[in-house]
């Protein structure tokens, strides 16, 4: 479908869930406020909400968080959405902490590709960007997602201000050496608007972007940087989704809310 800016609109990012087992520094801050679980969309309403996606010609869906691995249900969500006739394009984005335990079950359930995130390659740093995360649990699922079959993986590292050149260099070196395609995002500023297009990916990039996405709690927004946005439970599925495309904006502004809420 066509927005008003004659944008073929076919790939919607579900957020599942807000929260992470990690709490990286660009993403998460002290003052991030969590969705309450009750208010969380069930699996039956995401099925739901891919099949009318599907209907009016979405192809390519992807699930984010926070951190989609650590709802419980994940595995059947993925199961449910990988069996819809016209979901072409199926991936999931995670930060790798849980997909030594998952990845298997995640390829059986029909998941088709994953992008795991990696802004370093050291230990110290890492530990520092995420707050206490474990590096060798993200070596570790990478290395069983390829052993589970997923090819063409994708590393989403963050040009921050919490790592360096050297530490974006040694991803795309580690990311060559194992076949796995790097993705390199500049820090964004959702409050600032703040944006660049992504290094190696389709994102940040106004002109062409066929995106939009649903947030855990039901809501639809046109754009990443962007307060709009429409609920679900108050328009209904159909209705939200021809509104969020319809006033999806040429380009984006600002956003009060933290990347958790909608993922990158």
């Amino acid at each position: 479908m066509l927005d008003s800016y004659s944008r073929e609109i076919s790939y919607m990012r579900i957020s599942v869930t807000d929260r992470c087992n990690l709490k990286c520094k660009y993403c998460i801050t002290d003052d991030t406020h969590f969705i309450p679980h009750e208010k969380v969309i069930s699996n039956s309403t995401i099925v739901e909400v891919v099949k009318v996606a599907v209907k009016m010609g979405f192809r390519k869906f992807r699930l984010t968080g926070g951190e989609p691995l650590i709802r419980d249900d994940i595995i059947s969500l993925i199961s449910e959405i990988s069996t819809i006739d016209g979901v072409e394009d199926f991936g999931l984005t995670t930060n790798g902490i849980l997909l030594k335990d998952k990845a298997f079950a995640l390829k059986d359930a029909g998941l088709g590709r994953i992008n795991i995130h990696l802004d370093t390659l050291s230990k110290v740093r890492f530990y520092n960007i995420t707050c206490g995360g474990a590096i060798e649990q993200v070596f570790e699922g990478i290395e069983t997602a390829q052993r589970a079959g997923f090819v063409n993986l994708k590393l989403n590292c963050v040009d921050s201000e919490w790592n360096t050149q050297k530490d974006i260099d040694e991803v795309h070196q580690f990311a060559s050496e194992r076949g796995l395609k790097p993705r390199f995002i500049r820090q964004m500023s959702l409050a600032d608007g703040e944006f660049w297009p992504v290094d190696g990916g389709k994102g940040g990039k106004c002109g062409s972007c066929n995106r939009i996405r649903i947030s855990c709690d039901g809501k639809i927004y046109p754009c990443l940087f962007s307060e709009q946005s429409y609920d679900i439970r108050e328009l209904g599925i159909e209705e939200a989704m021809l509104a969020a495309i319809l006033e999806k904006p040429e380009s984006g502004t600002v956003a009060s809310r933290n990347f958790n809420t909608l993922g990158g």
